[in-house]
């Protein structure tokens, strides 16, 4: 990837490539206004949770309700919190650890089942299980962000509480999971790990619906088929953005120095 350079250029190609990663973010954080106006006379509560009722008899975080203890509340509620954080940490790994190629591929990724997930949530807006109408249970407390928001650096306000239908925990954990298995082929069954203890995870702490899992997944199959589609395409588009800006920049004496 390249660290030679000044370090204005350093900071800039950085920007460069992580346009995908702040597209995603500003979009969801804009859902707070968004959500209010589209969805709130069209909430779905019932398609998932009478979807568990044919195959289970009764929805599946209130049977889980009834085994609940302090140890799985906390384990499973960390798993659920790092959502998306891990995704963020690994993507800046592979970004400073020059893995140009995998990190382009995994933007591309990221990027194309992050947009089809929050298409689907305008759509199909879902109530989570915790929004049932099923009185005396409630989703597992999320330690973790109460203790982020608790010293200021969180807010436990989501942008878009009818965000079930897809689970995104999911898919983000399938395509990291993906990508990992691309690096370390001989892994691979161990990585897909994290996507069975996220799909647990989202169930067990009543946050998501069996058929919002199994939609993430699908979403995430996708978004790795389009995405690897064009992988191609954004990596060109990097490399010309970063060209152009390392260029016009030059010219105008602000770095002295080339990208490549």
């Amino acid at each position: 990837m390249g660290e030679t350079g000044s370090t204005p250029l350093k900071v800039l190609r950085f920007a460069v490539y992580w346009t995908p990663f702040m597209f995603i973010y500003l979009f969801y954080e804009s859902f707070r206004s968004i959500v209010p106006l589209l969805v709130s006379s069209r909430i779905d509560a019932t398609t998932p949770l009478r979807f568990e009722e044919a195959l289970f008899g009764a929805p599946l975080f209130l049977i889980l309700y009834h085994y609940r203890v302090l140890i799985l509340d906390l384990f499973f509620s960390l798993i659920y919190a790092v959502h998306p954080l891990y995704s963020v940490i690994y993507a800046v790994y592979l970004y400073f650890k020059e893995r140009t190629e995998e990190y382009v591929w995994y933007a591309a990724v990221f990027t194309a089942t992050s947009l089809l997930g929050l298409t689907i949530y305008i759509l199909w807006p879902v109530a989570p299980p915790w929004m049932s109408p099923i009185a005396g249970v409630s989703r597992v407390p999320n330690y973790f962000s109460r203790l982020l928001s608790a010293v200021g650096l969180s807010s436990e306000i989501d942008p878009n509480p009818y965000a079930a239908m897809p689970s995104m925990h999911v898919g983000i954990a399938i395509i990291f999971s993906a990508s990992l298995a691309r690096l370390r082929p001989r892994h691979r069954l161990t990585v897909l790990a994290w996507p069975v203890l996220m799909s647990v995870s989202v169930i067990y702490t009543g946050n998501h619906y069996l058929l919002d899992v199994i939609a993430g997944a699908l979403v995430a199959y996708a978004g790795i088929k389009l995405g690897s589609r064009l992988y191609s395409h954004l990596n060109r588009w990097l490399h010309r953005l970063d060209e152009w800006v390392s260029a016009r920049f030059a010219r105008g004496g602000l770095l002295g120095e080339s990208l490549y």
